[in-house]
């Protein structure tokens, strides 16, 4: 009995909210009296109005954060820009295009110095320059 009565609470409260819903969405408004009407008509504007204050607060959150990734993104680019300037004018620092002879010159080392790495072999290696077979190496199984 006493679930039956909370039942019957639980749907009443359902049934409520239902009409609510409806009366909100424009349906059912006929057997509402004058003072119901101003009633629902007062409830919708102070819905609005507190939508319409949490929308023009996300709008401005959001313009505040772009404004400062925007002024971030400036400044850094500023920077980049300072940066590289320094290096052109300050030749200790970053690519100078200097006299050519100093390419000429490492080029000349790579390609006529090509004795400087030269290879030897291991003890432990045998002498694969003067590999030849001879009678004594050959035998017969």
């Amino acid at each position: 009995e006493r679930m039956q009565n909370h039942l019957k609470n639980l749907k009443e409260i359902n049934d409520g909210l239902r009409r609510e819903i409806r009366q909100r969405m424009g349906e059912d408004l006929d057997s509402m009296d004058m003072d119901e009407l101003r009633g629902l008509e007062q409830n919708l504007h102070d819905s609005l109005k507190t939508v319409r204050e949490r929308k023009y607060h996300v709008l401005q959150t959001q313009t505040e954060t772009y404004k400062k990734k925007v002024k971030h993104s400036s400044e850094a680019y500023n920077n980049f820009v300072r940066a590289l300037q320094m290096k052109e004018d300050n030749p200790f620092y970053g690519y100078v295009d200097d006299e050519a002879s100093h390419f000429e010159g490492a080029l000349a080392l790579a390609n006529g110095s090509t004795h400087m790495y030269a290879f030897r072999l291991q003890p432990n290696q045998p002498n694969l320059h003067g590999m030849e077979y001879a009678p004594h190496d050959l035998r017969l199984a």
